[in-house]
């Protein structure tokens, strides 16, 4: 084994490897390391970009998928740096991330087929913990020679990739085949051509409706009630609120507030995510022209606070509204807290929720993202300081429900800072008090991080559909993780609720303004509409997820429900969505059973590779009284048209409505775009659509809908 001398490389490789599209990791449930397309044999739309690997320092390097002699399935894939090399500062980088979860102090063998002409090659298995790599030093190898190497995964491995990289000038070249990352001592991976013939339907991620879908909805077995404040906002004072207000004003658009009012919402989080734990509540209450300015955790700027405590209470009330308020844990103390408590309480307004602090556990004290280093403090410190802050608040509103944060990375990549990602495991070894509801984070998808997802091309788009619709399943992973951790960390807290006070389809982030563009526009597409809909209905048949926050009711860009256009507000697919829940979805939850043919995801961003996604997502609702029954049907696949087999016991319908929410695609918007990538002013709307007033019917869905079925008793 040589020292790896590329290690800053791999360094910025891995950090950046997550977001990249298509990367590949582990099957779920599988106890064996693998690599998607480790031959480079599936099918590629562009030969530049192979299924299922992921790319860094692609401006010293190219790959192209080509035929040549002695590769085992006919392909193989040829890496050439360009003008001024590829070298160890910053090598051309092919690779994938693995599960380091499941990999964890065991040892792996990891190895490829590799022929040179004037370039070596570098085999990297890297951790932030720990590396191992093997280097290819001859520069002329005609034909194909194995090289392997080993690595034990380090116990505590926090991230895991497997990566290759060429190494010299421009016009040489390197090709790779048969790729491999195992467990030591388990079989070699099979040939590429036996692989390819026996991988299954669908194995490329397609996205297939073929097949039946069955639902049975048994409205007499209640499984759960959605309490009033399930379906909630997030709002955010800085910038206008994102064009809630007139601009340079605390005054609410009465365009905007009037496409508000029939969604009924019950809850609005206030006043905002990072920006809570740096704002300053009393430089936001009296006359306007005396108040002061407060940062602005994005810009770094301050600015002045025109809509303010008085300002979103008048907003909540005028709604109907309650609130859960964001006490600043950041760079505010328990004092602060109980003043403005009493604040709210003096003026008549009394919000029934409160949380100490945001995403402290994001921050570190190294930290120079929003979450920053001057907000940290560490997990035990926040579980001594929690009861003087549900102290100070109860002192002013007695029956306020007082929450604690929390948050354990189980995605594909960690969100928290290597030297901060303890913090919740020490915040719960030290919590004693019993917090009235756990805020989490945990339904942001797919996040991608750099400008590697493409969504120019069709691949990419469906790709990232793909992606969105099985990160439900992580969400749903991780909210069992975090109920175990609790239950073991914190005894006390071990049935405590949980509220999501943040959620909603983040593509990503990129430091290239044009990708990062597309990356906003895709925010508020018909697909994105499916995501919300998938994660929420993983909220709903969670019994403690007692409210969620969407992220956010009005935008100038971002995917909210509305688009707070110069010309006027546009409503997106997702806002016609919350009307299908708030006019059309009863809040007692029924049991639904669901059996539905699937599609394959492969990993993108935080979203880990998933090899059976369930085509169709259902649910069933009654109301109080038991007249009026509700189903939500959500297709997901891409292309395809789902038929659908209904069957409902324990109810009899004399009249069944339904509606559907459709598109002539998955990218399309409504209203103007920033990027071409999306087709704007789709006016995708619901429309009816036949069906029988009957308990059983067959119903064929559109690719990529969502359908609203309605039944009232006689």
């Amino acid at each position: 084994m040589k020292r790896c001398f590329v290690c800053s490389a791999m360094v910025l490789a891995v950090l950046f490897a997550p977001g990249l599209s298509g990367a590949g990791d582990l099957s779920a449930g599988s106890p064996t390391a693998s690599l998607r397309n480790p031959s480079f044999d599936e099918p590629a739309s562009d030969p530049e970009e192979p299924p299922g690997w992921g790319s860094q320092s692609s401006s010293n390097g190219t790959a192209k998928v080509v035929s040549r002699a002695g590769a085992s399935g006919g392909k193989t894939i040829e890496l050439a740096p360009k003008r001024g090399g590829s070298n160890g500062q910053a090598p051309f980088t092919l690779y994938q991330v693995l599960d380091h979860e499941k990999l964890r102090g065991k040892k792996l063998e990891f190895g490829a087929r590799i022929a040179t002409e004037g370039a070596g090659v570098n085999l990297v298995v890297w951790s932030p913990e720990g590396m191992a790599n093997e280097l290819v030093s001859d520069l002329n190898q005609a034909n194909f020679v194995e090289q392997r190497g080993s690595f034990r995964v380090p116990d505590d491995a926090s991230l895991l990739t497997f990566g290759v990289q060429v190494l010299g000038p421009a016009g040489s070249k390197v090709w790779v085949d048969d790729a491999f990352v195992k467990l030591a001592g388990a079989p070699d991976p099979a040939p590429a051509a036996a692989a390819s013939a026996a991988a299954p339907d669908g194995a490329s991620g397609s996205s297939s409706g073929s097949g039946t879908a069955k639902v049975a909805i048994h409205a007499g077995t209640v499984e759960r009630e959605l309490p009033r404040e399930f379906f909630g906002m997030h709002i955010d004072w800085v910038e206008d609120v994102a064009g809630l207000v007139e601009a340079g004003t605390g005054t609410p658009r009465a365009d905007v507030v009037e496409l508000l009012r029939p969604l009924g919402i019950p809850l609005f989080r206030f006043p905002g995510g990072i920006d809570a734990d740096f704002y300053e509540w009393e430089k936001g209450v009296g006359p306007a022209r005396s108040r002061g300015e407060v940062l602005n955790s994005s810009t770094k700027k301050r600015e002045p606070v025109h809509f303010g405590s008085p300002e979103f209470a008048a907003f909540a009330k005028q709604l109907g509204a309650d609130a859960c308020i964001t006490a600043n844990f950041g760079t505010g103390t328990p004092a602060d807290a109980g003043r403005w408590a009493k604040w709210f309480a003096d003026n008549g307004f009394k919000p029934s929720f409160w949380e100490v602090g945001n995403e402290i556990y994001l921050s570190g004290p190294s930290s120079d993202t929003p979450n920053s280093k001057e907000i940290f403090r560490p997990g035990a410190a926040y579980a001594r300081e929690f009861p003087a802050f549900v102290s100070a608040i109860r002192g002013a509103l007695p029956k306020a429900r007082v929450g604690a944060i929390a948050h354990f990375d189980t995605f594909a990549f960690p969100l928290a800072f290597a030297d901060n990602r303890n913090w919740t495991a020490e915040m719960l070894d030290a919590l004693t008090t019993k917090a009235d509801f756990f805020a989490l984070h945990n339904g942001y998808a797919p996040v991608v991080i750099d400008d590697s997802l493409d969504l120019n091309k069709e691949a990419g788009r469906e790709a990232l559909y793909r992606a969105l619709f099985a990160a439900s399943i992580g969400t749903q992973e991780n909210l069992a993780t975090v109920a175990d951790e609790i239950k073991r960390r914190s005894p006390v807290n071990a049935t405590t609720p949980f509220s999501i006070t943040e959620f909603g389809t983040l593509i990503g982030v990129s430091g290239n303004m044009q990708r990062h563009l597309t990356y906003v526009d895709h925010s508020r597409t018909q697909a994105a509409a499916l995501y919300t809909a998938s994660v929420l209905d993983v909220y709903m048949a969670n019994p403690r997820v007692m409210s969620t926050m969407f992220v956010t009711p009005v935008h100038r860009w971002y995917g909210g429900l509305i688009l707070a256009d110069p010309s006027g507000p546009v409503t997106s697919p997702t806002y016609f969505l919350y009307r299908f829940y708030r006019d059309r979805f009863e809040p007692r939850l029924v049991a639904t059973e669901t059996t539905s043919p699937g599609f394959r995801s492969a990993q993108l961003g935080l979203v880990k590779s998933h090899e059976s996604v369930p085509t169709l997502v259902a649910r069933g609702s009654k109301s109080a009284d038991g007249r009026r029954l509700t189903v939500l049907l959500v297709n997901r696949s891409i292309t395809g048209t789902l038929e659908t087999d209904l069957a409902i016991d324990g109810f009899t319908p004399a009249r069944v409505n339904c509606e559907i929410l459709a598109a002539p695609q998955l990218n399309a918007i409504n209203g103007p775009s920033l990027t071409g990538t999306v087709v704007k002013n789709s006016n995708v709307k619901p429309k009816p659509f036949a069906c029988e007033s009957a308990a059983n019917q067959h119903l064929s869905l559109p690719p990529g809908s969502i359908l609203s079925l309605v039944a009232e008793a006689s």
